[in-house]
């Protein structure tokens, strides 16, 4: 029998615990964003912002899904400790073979083989980076699903500490480039992976639980990871054309001279108008896992998703009241232009808060749903088309317009997708309720 000191904990007090590590988190997100702002400037800035861009699409891309397979396997396989080792088997198979193609690039490039607009050393750290964030997203998704959420907060602070101090030093003393830039988060990569296997290699896979049916079947076990990672493969690549697509289109819709220039002034903004994502991020991860897993969380699901939304719009009005002179006061006079991107793309964030919890237990419970795919594929669409009508016309904001579109259309389809899967009136999904009463009921629902 499962005992009561055996159960996962739940949903409030691992919420209150991962944000406490996101409220950790924030100010040294800030000062990384402070320094490189200013040790880059605006053009390198957006060339910084550029790689960092190819290094997600290339990762998204090389690992067909397997990080949203494994996540809620692992969850879902909790008391099987064979199965779990059988699931980690399959995600360093998968590491071997996207290895084997870096090295592959790694030998073309040293041949002579040189890609478009990108110097040889540059693609070789692309490379490495690709291949060390891999890494680290299939052991993340073991610790994911199977809901180790303390020992990811602990490695997240620790990690993002030293990545600070060495971003910090290298500004000051005037060192800091994209190269250094792109290697101090290659050598992060690469401390978080040897940290996370040290840490958990002492730990039980499957919460000390004893195999109830043995010799799990590795074939069936591998069929269901990539039946469920091809799912995931899909969100993945449409999420990130759906954050992303932005950048790529003011690079080739802005004027040559300019584009640069202009990619780091609005990056400098979607920087700070994203840390509000980390409200979202922090339940979506946890309900995903916990929907997994078959608990109850419907109730609490979409309490968090309409608290979430007003913290949201908390910080968009904080932004706008005293936004601008804390951006100049932060990253320089140079950057006062981001201040209008980042207040539209704040907005568009705030529609994110209410979606994200949602989304997060959908995909969980049902392992990435049609629904959700729909939900980004529509807001894809509307987010390139947007940018391709406004971004010529109103520049930066446009773009930063297109995106608050995008993430809107998205955010209703979901709760469309929340309501008819778990039986709720449209209506109440969407019905505002004050944040005390919100708190109160998720302090009294059991999950």
């Amino acid at each position: 029998m499962r005992g009561a000191s055996d159960r996962p904990a739940g949903l409030l007090p691992t919420a209150l615990s991962a944000w406490l590590s996101r409220i950790v988190l924030l100010p040294l997100a800030v000062l990384q964003g402070v320094a490189l702002a200013r040790g880059l400037g605006t053009e390198g800035l957006g060339r910084y912002s550029a790689s960092l861009v190819d290094v997600n699409l290339l990762v998204a891309l090389l690992s067909v899904g397997l990080p949203g397979g494994l996540a809620v396997l692992a969850s879902r396989l909790q008391r099987k400790p064979a199965a779990l080792r059988i699931l980690s088997h399959i995600a360093w198979r998968q590491g071997l073979r996207i290895g084997v193609v870096l090295g592959l690039v790694g030998v073309a490039l040293a041949l002579g083989l040189r890609i478009p607009a990108r110097p040889v050393l540059l693609c070789v750290l692309i490379a490495l980076l690709v291949l060390s964030q891999f890494a680290r997203d299939m052991q993340n998704s073991l610790l994911w699903g199977g809901q180790r959420f303390a020992l990811q907060n602990r490695l997240n602070i620790a990690v993002q500490v030293v990545t600070c101090l060495i971003l910090l030093v290298l500004f000051w003393r005037g060192r800091l480039t994209v190269l250094s830039g792109l290697s101090v988060q290659l050598v992060s990569l690469v401390v978080w992976l040897l940290a996370a296997r040290w840490l958990s290699a002492g730990q039980p896979l499957a919460m000390g639980f004893p195999d109830e049916e043995p010799g799990p079947d590795p074939a069936q076990i591998s069929a269901a990871v990539h039946q469920i990672g091809l799912r995931s493969y899909t969100g993945l690549l449409l999420e990130l054309f759906l954050m992303r697509v932005d950048l790529y289109l003011i690079e080739q819709l802005v004027p040559a001279g300019q584009a640069a220039h202009q990619l780091g002034l609005y990056q400098a903004g979607v920087r700070v108008a994203e840390l509000l994502l980390m409200v979202p991020s922090t339940l979506n991860t946890i309900l995903f896992a916990k929907a997994a897993a078959r608990e109850n969380v419907v109730l609490s699901t979409l309490c968090s998703a309409k608290l979430s939304a007003w913290l949201g719009l908390l910080g968009l009005l904080g932004m706008a009241l005293c936004g601008q002179p804390l951006l100049v006061l932060l990253f320089g006079a140079r950057f006062e232009g981001s201040f209008v991107p980042c207040l539209w793309v704040l907005l568009g964030c705030v529609s994110l808060c209410f979606s994200g919890p949602l989304a997060g237990a959908l995909s969980g419970d049902a392992g990435y749903p049609r629904a959700i795919l729909s939900a980004q594929l529509a807001a894809v669409v509307v987010n390139l088309c947007a940018n391709l009508f406004w971004l010529p016309r109103h520049g930066i904001i446009g773009a930063a317009m297109a995106s608050t579109l995008a993430y809107s259309v998205s955010a209703l389809w979901i709760a469309v997708a929340f309501a008819r899967r778990y039986g709720l009136a449209l209506y109440d999904v969407l019905r505002p309720e004050l944040p005390h009463v919100l708190w109160q009921t998720i302090r009294r629902t059991p999950v």
